[in-house]
């Protein structure tokens, strides 16, 4: 028996009848005069556009990361068309269904980067609802009289030279999101890519195939009406579900280090009593933030209130220059042989000032580092978007891409004996550290930022190591050596091939690998055992910027052999503190410190409360930050840095406050400005509480201001 040919939807016929332009204005209309009365009634309002615009920046990213699949799948959908769709069919639920699908897809691919574009480009919440508004209520119209006959009986319009008009306003909507920055193209043409892929030979089969392939019967359209919303349902909650289950062992991880930090107060695992045979000194996630450019719609109240890192008190922005070279007083206590490794994030947003700032301090160090570890923020805007137009303004113009982070990652001078991979990836690295019980121990540095192909795409939420670094190492390694882990995220925020591809070099190494140590939460805790491997635990490394602002000290023993991580405060409370190192400030000559500087004239407006005014728009957050600033200012250095907004006049503000403290020989300034940036940690830490710069200097060297330190001790990878 024949097939019967198959008909279109005829509902999308009486949609495009009845839906008229006007209804759709009035909408529009009445969607604007919302967003006016929502402005003028509720003071958060003003930051509704900057929370909308992050939310599809964070689109934008996953979509360019898995451009490749989605192009794939968008251009397999196509393909359909041209398969199924042939008039007379044997196959009529296939023929609709693919008919269904690519409508559907027609409607995405035409009107998201015209969504994209309509959130980009306002900062008002009336202007971008308006915008966007019209965007999902005109749009879906103008692809639907492009693409079906006006009636029933009139195929005159067909879909031929109406798809030509999609894919040219598609291509149109493009090259405006290109425009909103053009130095940031590649961003937008991964987002771009899938878009193209299906569009193209949509309109290649509208213009030859459709005229004499439309089908004319309902056979099979209720069945693929169902198989469509099966599809539909499942794509929602794979888009909810998948983020979860990424994010999900990461969040749970994280909650149980604060709550192990918090619990005990003070963990100090006693120290074997023989001198360790090898030291190590490891700091992390120093985050140094330019102040030169323009702020973001991503430091706002709104953001930081759900990420606390996303905006810091500008003392702390200002000063964490001083707390980075108390650290290296630190370690050059230690002495001048012990190597030190940095575990990454020495920027914040991703500026190239921001590392530059990091090199110029390293020469602080006793030595040049073993390795340097890359960390999210180090290339990307606030660790987690590589495509965003606020960027570049907000690097004033200098961003660090990834081949700026791999080449500055070549341009630093590392101790002897470090060996780092030259993949156009990757920078991984090997290093000499020392001899234990006439072995070699090496530290195996990974690059946690290398995508292993299974990620979500946003650094700052999972990371990542290819199959390629994984072999680089395991050939790199030697075959007899002791070894000791290091990488920026640990294993619960490394996508699940990454884990895997740790977990085995893991297994294989067995009793040689003495540790695993990340860094990336900022907060020091121990984690494990590993998967698949119950002998092996995880240390993490504390943050250098954010309370209680700490660096580690690794000891290594050959009874075991037993290794031994503890927590190095800036500033050394008494009760909070394991052990004595010196070069740390202790907490009773910061409160001598904040004493003196009380009744120091220029000092008064720092102690003073502060207009603690919410920040709703970038500009009101800017002025914020500069009247903070010369607060500071005013204090610390007087006359040095005349004029109301000193961020406006002194572009390199930060790195001329590192200088002052580099040549405070040893002058209480140096004392002065590790005090102030240990109180700026606790305001950053404390801010959930509403607490001000003035409450910070009031309770900063209070023992339950920040965490306390902790002393883990692992003997033969395990705890004791």
């Amino acid at each position: 028996m024949e097939a019967a040919p198959i008909a279109t939807d005829p509902s999308w016929l009486v949609h495009a009848r009845r839906v008229q332009w006007a209804w759709a204005f009035v909408l529009v209309i009445l969607v604007t005069l919302g967003a006016f009365l929502l402005q003028a009634r509720w003071s958060r309002a003003e930051e509704l556009p900057f929370v909308v615009k992050a939310l599809v920046y964070a689109g934008v990213a996953l979509v360019s990361h898995h451009a490749l699949l989605l192009a794939g799948v968008n251009l397999g959908l196509a393909a359909l068309l041209f398969v199924a769709v042939r008039g007379e069919t044997k196959w009529p639920v296939l023929a609709q269904l693919a008919l269904l699908v690519n409508r559907q897809a027609r409607h995405v691919e035409t009107l998201a980067p015209w969504l994209v574009f309509a959130a980009v480009a306002f900062d008002w919440l009336p202007a971008q609802a308006a915008a966007m508004s019209a965007v999902l209520v005109l749009g879906p119209i103008f692809v639907d009289r492009n693409t079906l006959p006006r009636t029933p009986d009139d195929k005159s319009s067909g879909p031929g030279k109406g798809n030509v008009a999609l894919t040219a306003a598609m291509l149109l909507g493009g090259l405006l999101v290109v425009l909103t920055d053009r130095t940031q193209w590649k961003g937008a043409a991964g987002f771009l890519l899938p878009l193209v892929a299906g569009s193209v030979p949509r309109t290649l089969w509208a213009v030859w195939w459709a005229p004499s392939s439309t089908p004319e019967s309902r056979k099979g359209l209720s069945a693929a009406r169902r198989f469509g919303s099966a599809i539909g349902l499942a794509e929602r909650m794979a888009l909810v579900a998948a983020p979860l289950i990424a994010m999900g062992g990461g969040l749970k991880a994280s909650r149980l280090d604060k709550a192990a930090r918090i619990s005990p107060w003070m963990r100090c695992d006693p120290r074997p009593s023989a001198a360790p045979a090898l030291r190590m000194f490891l700091v992390a996630d120093t985050q140094f933030h330019a102040l030169e450019g323009k702020r973001s719609g991503l430091h706002l109240d709104v953001v930081d209130s759900v990420v606390p890192v996303a905006v810091r008190p500008i003392e702390l922005d200002l000063l964490e220059g001083a707390t980075l070279q108390r650290f290296a007083a630190i370690h050059a206590a230690l002495g001048g042989e012990v190597p030190w490794i940095h575990l990454g994030d020495m920027a914040d947003l991703g500026c190239r000032s921001e590392l530059d700032r990091f090199r110029a301090l390293l020469p602080a160090f006793v030595r040049p580092p073993l390795a340097l570890a890359l960390g999210n923020h180090d290339s990307t805007f606030l660790g987690n978007l590589a495509w965003h137009p606020d960027w570049t303004a907000a690097c004033a113009g200098h961003r660090s891409d990834r081949g700026f982070a791999l080449a500055f990652i070549d341009g630093v001078d590392l101790a002897p004996g470090t060996v780092v991979s030259r993949n156009e990836r990757f920078r991984a690295a090997v290093a000499a550290i020392g001899n234990l019980e006439g072995r070699p121990v090496q530290a195996i540095v990974f690059d946690t930022t290398d995508d292993g192909g299974d990620g979500l795409g946003i650094a700052g939420v999972q990371g990542g190591i290819s199959e390629r670094q994984r072999s680089w190492i395991e050939k790199s390694a030697a075959p007899d050596a002791f070894l000791i882990a290091f990488g920026h995220h640990p294993l619960d925020e490394l996508s699940r091939k990454s884990r895997d591809r740790v977990t085995s070099l893991a297994t294989r190494w067995g009793d040689r690998l003495l540790a695993l140590i990340s860094a990336h939460t900022h907060v020091a805790a121990e984690r494990g055992p590993l998967p698949r491997d119950s002998r092996l635990r995880e240390l993490i490394v504390g943050s250098t910027i954010d309370p209680p602002q700490e660096a580690a000290v690794l000891e290594v023993w050959p009874d075991g052999p037993t290794v031994r991580i503890v927590t190095v405060p800036a500033v050394a409370r008494e009760g909070s503190t394991c052990g004595d190192f010196a070069g740390a400030v202790t907490h009773t000559s910061c409160e001598q410190a904040i004493s003196e500087l009380k009744s120091r004239p220029g000092c008064a407006n720092l102690f003073a409360p502060a207009a603690a005014g919410p920040s709703r728009t970038p500009e009101q957050l800017e002025r914020s930050q500069n009247d903070r600033a010369r607060r500071l200012l005013d204090c610390i250095a007087p006359d040095r840095f005349p004029g109301q907004s000193p961020l406006h006049s002194y572009p390199d503000l930060g790195a001329s406050l590192d200088r002052l403290y580099a040549a405070g020989g040893e002058s209480p300034v140096k004392r002065d400005l590790v005090c102030l940036s240990w109180a700026a940690s606790i305001a950053q830490g404390h801010k959930a509480d509403g607490w001000t710069m003035e409450q910070a200097l009031r309770f900063a060297f209070s023992p339950s201001a920040a965490y306390a330190a902790i002393a883990v001790r692992l003997k033969g990878g395990k705890s004791p």
